[in-house]
């Protein structure tokens, strides 16, 4: 990951990546939109249509590709087609990250690209028949394909100024796009298993899905309900105020898929209330689902924390959900993820806070703590969302914000890892002695 980085950075900072008679892009500017793309977040210094050439944008397309897809499955079938080997343990480890134990993983690597790129030709071609009415013909179709592959990568980059507001009540646009950011982070396990659904070798029903797919889809039909219903009550005469009644829907439904690490706005993100943007931070913090494009705590992190919550108040010895018991091992990996992350993201608010209270851009103003925090939350959950600071941050507070959309992107494979170990029993067992909590 750092590798691409750093290649991406200075093959932005080459004149030929600059637009012509702007500012050239300073290697700070560079390495931060370079760390955005690969790790699909979509905050942004410097504006990707104004101040980047074509070739510079098709450099970030690339970038957030690699990102989205995901680095050890490239550097797997790199390994797989350079004849070096396919050994076990490299079967294990990427059957494990993509949560597919037992499966083959060349079979996977492929079905992941084809799923992959038909999505996002789909996309394109969907979103370059709309844009057609607005553009020349080589235009609307390279705008459909940047569109398209940030939107399954859960990037949220946009070539206008205003993302796409212009679209806020387009249905094409809109429900395209949608389409794109909930297929590319429902995760990879969960369309395999959907296929056995329409796969006449397997006749499966759908209470024969795996428990995994059942809580990936239910929560991700309760934060898209409950999100719409928030944003509709909270933004109804704000944002939404000149909108008519079916675009406010709309809207809603819109400003409810993308905190889920995509980035994506048709309405202002900065005139919105104190009330939604602390839901959109909540939705940020939970992220997509696990071996997605997304980012964030994921769904099903959030969901065993719940149902551990829920089972603990009821009384319940075990924790039980759709006629399965979680294992103990489970729920208190999920704590320690939710845990660290909350640290790793406050560690952030506060150096963040740190180095914008002396930035004569941001020092005088009255919201600073508000749009660091907001910041942070899109930053480590690579969602790409902001108040409007990101082209204002000094220096340091860019290095700040990169560091966490580094680990927001490589922390959850990596933080798999250590906490999925074999667990260690001490030689000498200590007596019990109960904590008083609560």
């Amino acid at each position: 990951f750092m590798a691409i980085i750093l290649v991406g950075a200075i093959g932005l900072t080459l004149p030929i990546s600059g637009a012509g008679g702007r500012e050239p892009i300073r290697f700070i500017d560079a390495l931060f939109t370079s760390t955005s793309a690969t790790c699909v977040t979509g905050l942004a210094s410097r504006s990707i249509g104004n101040d980047f050439s074509f070739t510079g944008q098709i450099l970030v397309v690339v970038m957030a590709q690699i990102g989205g897809i995901g680095i050890m499955s490239i550097t797997t079938l790199a390994t797989l087609s350079f004849g070096t080997g396919d050994t076990l343990r490299a079967r294990t480890v990427l059957s494990e990250t993509l949560g597919l134990g037992g499966f083959d993983s060349w079979g996977i690597l492929k079905r992941i690209l084809s799923v992959t790129l038909m999505l996002e030709a789909i996309g394109a071609l969907l979103l370059c028949a709309r844009f057609y009415a607005d553009m020349p013909l080589p235009t609307a179709f390279y705008h459909g394909v940047f569109y398209s592959v940030m939107a399954f990568c859960n990037a949220g980059f946009g070539l206008a100024q205003d993302n796409l507001c212009k679209y806020v009540g387009d249905p094409t646009v809109n429900f395209t796009v949608i389409g794109l950011l909930v297929l590319g982070g429902i995760g990879f396990p969960t369309y395999e298993d959907l296929r056995r659904l329409f796969d006449r070798r397997y006749r499966i029903g759908y209470h024969q899905l795996r428990m995994q797919t059942k809580v990936v889809l239910v929560m991700a039909g309760v934060l898209l309900t409950g999100g719409t219903i928030m944003f509709l009550l909270l933004e109804w005469n704000n944002t939404m105020r000149d909108l008519p009644y079916h675009e406010r829907v709309l809207a809603a439904f819109f400003q409810s898929a993308t905190p889920r690490t995509a980035g994506f706005n048709t309405l202002p993100i900065d005139k919105m209330s104190e009330a939604t943007l602390f839901v959109i931070i909540l939705l940020m913090f939970i992220g997509a689902s696990p071996c997605s494009t997304g980012g964030g705590v994921k769904t099903s992190t959030v969901a065993c924390v719940i149902f551990s919550s829920i089972s603990r108040m009821r009384g319940d010895a075990e924790v039980t959900v759709f006629r399965r018991t979680l294992p103990v091992e489970l729920i208190e990996r999920a704590i320690a993820i939710v845990l660290l992350y909350l640290f790793v993201c406050t560690s952030g608010i506060v150096f963040l806070l740190m180095t914008e209270s002396a930035n004569p851009l941001l020092e005088k103003s009255p919201s600073l703590f508000r749009d660091c925090t907001f910041e942070a939350f899109s930053a480590l959950g690579t969602v790409g969302l902001s108040t409007g600071i990101t082209e204002k941050l000094s220096d340091a507070g860019k290095i700040v914000i990169i560091i966490l959309m580094y680990i927001g992107r490589i922390g959850p494979i990596t933080l798999a890892v250590f906490i999925s170990r074999e667990v260690r029993h001490r030689r000498v067992e200590y007596a019990k002695e109960n904590l008083l909590i609560g």
